[in-house]
């Protein structure tokens, strides 16, 4: 089991454009669960929020997935995602694709998960606290990506989170709550707090540029 802890400072002026990538997750990921059939309700200490065994995006917790992209300037990215089936073994994943085009200013794309409220209008608030971490499989582009955790008790953006790298092979990350940090050198620090999780996200790093792909799968929260 491997985990990663590479991490990259940002200026205060990138993390608030950093901020804006996640306030586009919210936006973004809720418009597609609206268009998407009613979630399953299921109690979100079932754990997994993303095995994809059923084809589906939607997670046992009734949340679901969607892919998200913003940028400030130049050319707007393209980010999609779709549960697909590894040709080795048959077991089911999540997808992203993406691309940010040289030029894009302050561009961001990934999947976001969440828990939508009955008319989609904002992310519901999922207590997980009985829960040590979250811990997920993983391969890619070998590109470095972040894992964050939107909360409701970060009020300016400045969410908690840790990066992780999309290897060649299928690897396992797992990532206790007690390592998921904010961005030092702005905003409030919080104690991160996971009863009042609201989006958990896949995403690229800042300045990131060019093609991007990772397929993710057995997301879950273990104890």
């Amino acid at each position: 089991m491997v985990s990663q802890s590479r991490t990259r400072s940002y200026t205060r002026s990138r993390s608030v454009l950093g901020a804006a990538a996640a306030a586009a997750i919210l936006t973004t990921s809720l418009q597609a669960f609206a268009a998407a059939p009613a979630p399953r309700k299921v109690a979100a200490t079932a754990g997994h929020i993303g095995n994809f065994s059923s084809g589906e995006m939607h997670a046992k917790t009734g949340a679901g997935w969607a892919a998200f992209h913003m940028a400030q300037g130049g050319e707007q990215p393209t980010a999609s995602c779709s549960v697909v089936t590894d040709a080795a073994t048959k077991k089911k994943a999540l997808r992203f694709d993406g691309k940010i085009a040289e030029g894009a200013q302050y561009a961001f794309i990934g999947v976001g998960w969440a828990y939508p409220t009955s008319d989609a209008s904002a992310p519901e608030p999922v207590d997980v606290s009985v829960f040590k971490g979250i811990r997920f499989r993983v391969r890619g582009d070998e590109n470095p990506y972040r894992l964050q955790f939107l909360t409701s008790a970060v009020k300016d953006y400045n969410y908690h989170g840790r990066t992780f790298v999309a290897e060649k092979e299928w690897t396992t990350v797992e990532v206790p709550f007690t390592e998921l940090k904010q961005t030092e050198g702005w905003g409030t620090p919080v104690v991160f707090s996971p009863k009042d999780v609201t989006v958990v996200s896949f995403g690229t790093m800042f300045q990131f540029n060019g093609a991007a792909w990772f397929e993710i799968a057995d997301v879950e929260f273990y104890k």
